[in-house]
């Protein structure tokens, strides 16, 4: 019978991280397929830079020698709002999640200025 390892958000063993590190291709997998939580937090920067997971995946299995702590922003980082995460899809539009729907809806109405406009309107004065 195997071991199996149970990791939590408060798994903290420096050398559990590290050797993670050396299954990277795996770990994106399974947190694609089963939706997991990303706890490793080099991954999780990745990720806010503006990488999405199926990017990363492709990425490291174009090339195994890849690590994503070295990867840097996205190239297209740029194009969007500073801090605001990139999850797109093959065809350049966002993955549908009830998250995702709520994330670009928020993006909308911070980058379209819309709750000062309401909020200025005469009828709330």
């Amino acid at each position: 019978m195997q071991r199996v390892a149970i990791y939590s958000p408060s798994t903290s063993s420096g050398v559990i991280r590290t050797h993670l590190a050396t299954h990277m291709l795996l770990y994106i997998e399974n947190i694609i397929e089963y939706k997991w939580p990303i706890l490793y937090k080099p991954l999780q920067t990745v990720v806010d830079s503006g990488w999405s997971l199926q990017e990363l995946l492709r990425k490291l299995q174009q090339d195994p020698t890849c690590n994503v702590t070295v990867l840097g922003p996205h190239p297209n980082a740029g194009v969007a709002l500073a801090g605001v995460r990139l999850m797109t899809s093959d065809n350049g539009l966002p993955n549908f999640s009830p998250e995702e729907m709520n994330h670009q809806i928020v993006k909308f109405i911070v980058a379209d200025d819309q709750v000062s406009s309401c909020l200025l309107s005469a009828r709330y004065y």
